[in-house]
């Protein structure tokens, strides 16, 4: 694997990192994710101090791109127009299935501190 750059600062980036030592952007890398295919993983999420393990398979990834734009008129006659903003959503979806060793659908721990 070679190295990458920040996508924020440009700065390297060394393998394994998932957040920028220089401006401190976090980056996550999902390239490992077949949604082509929609192999099953192990996925493990932080939240409300709990790590929470389960398979998912994936199921989509859907990006929307929007943008506001300003329209005038110049004295010529000509028309313009200027994007005002840009919005990029990405929603991605996981579904869940049991883990064939025990069945369960979910696996849930403390973060120890």
């Amino acid at each position: 694997m070679k190295n990458r750059n920040c996508p924020n600062c440009a700065a390297p980036l060394e393998i394994g990192e998932y957040k920028c030592p220089y401006c401190g952007t976090l980056y996550l890398d999902l390239t490992m994710i077949d949604f082509d295919n929609k192999i099953p993983f192990f996925l493990t999420i932080k939240q409300n101090g709990m790590l929470i393990t389960q398979k998912v398979r994936p199921e989509t990834v859907d990006m929307t791109i929007t943008s506001d734009s300003v329209y005038a008129t110049e004295r010529n006659g000509r028309l313009m127009s200027f994007n005002t903003s840009t919005n990029v959503e990405t929603n991605i979806q996981f579904t869940a299935i049991p883990n064939e060793k025990n069945n369960h659908y979910v696996e849930i721990r403390k973060i120890e501190e």
